[in-house]
């Protein structure tokens, strides 16, 4: 965010672009209003002054979230999740990069085609700025919680010898589900944690059972 900012205050300074960036990261709602109103000098004098705060105000700037999504996600490859996280990350940095770095040719070009093409841009540029935020914080809980948001992990190991069979046999096929899941997705990261959770009861089992 900080980054998208800068570059506006740096460049031509494009009403629309300018606008879009404080519809994402503002929070007052009456300036919003007024940002949709025609452009104006007032409108265009308090755009410029907001925008400015916008980077003084400390929790702009420290905040984590608003780092993230420039930032190249770290490949841990002893850890199929987190490789999962990357995959699914990767295409929207990509993509996101290639954005931002085609908007800046257009920051010179005063012509209406331009303007509309700069706005188009930069709200895609927003969009996939979210989509990166989303996997980092995916990425991140699992790092503190050791599983995904949502997915609950808490198994008992069955102590019946009949009940151990068939639920060996059970987790034997959701396996092989899962194992297809992820060859044909590897950045699916859901099916990944279910996986090797599955792997992990099924050696639980084993020890305590034997092979079914």
């Amino acid at each position: 965010m900080k980054e998208l900012i800068i570059n506006w205050l740096n460049g031509k300074r494009n009403y629309t672009v300018g606008k879009l960036l404080y519809m994402q990261f503002g929070s007052d709602n009456n300036k919003k209003k007024l940002f949709e109103t025609a452009k104006s000098a007032l409108t265009e004098s308090e755009l410029l002054k907001t925008l400015q705060n916008l980077l003084v105000e400390d929790e702009i700037i420290v905040r984590k979230e608003d780092v993230q999504p420039y930032e190249p996600m770290p490949e841990e490859k002893k850890d199929d999740v987190l490789m999962a996280l990357r995959s699914e990350w990767m295409p929207f940095y990509t993509e996101m990069n290639y954005l931002r770095h085609s908007l800046d040719p257009l920051l010179d070009d005063d012509s209406s085609a331009a303007e509309i093409k700069r706005a188009t841009i930069a709200q895609k540029i927003l969009t996939l700025e979210k989509k990166c935020r989303a996997v980092w914080a995916k990425r991140d809980y699992y790092l503190q919680h050791r599983k995904l948001p949502g997915i609950s992990t808490t198994k008992e190991i069955v102590v019946d010898g009949f009940k151990a069979a068939k639920q060996i046999e059970n987790i034997k096929t959701y396996i092989r589900q899962y194992r297809k899941k992820v060859k044909d997705n590897p950045s699916n990261s859901r099916a990944v944690f279910h996986l090797q959770r599955f792997q992990t009861e099924l050696k639980q089992l084993e020890e305590v059972h034997g092979e079914a």
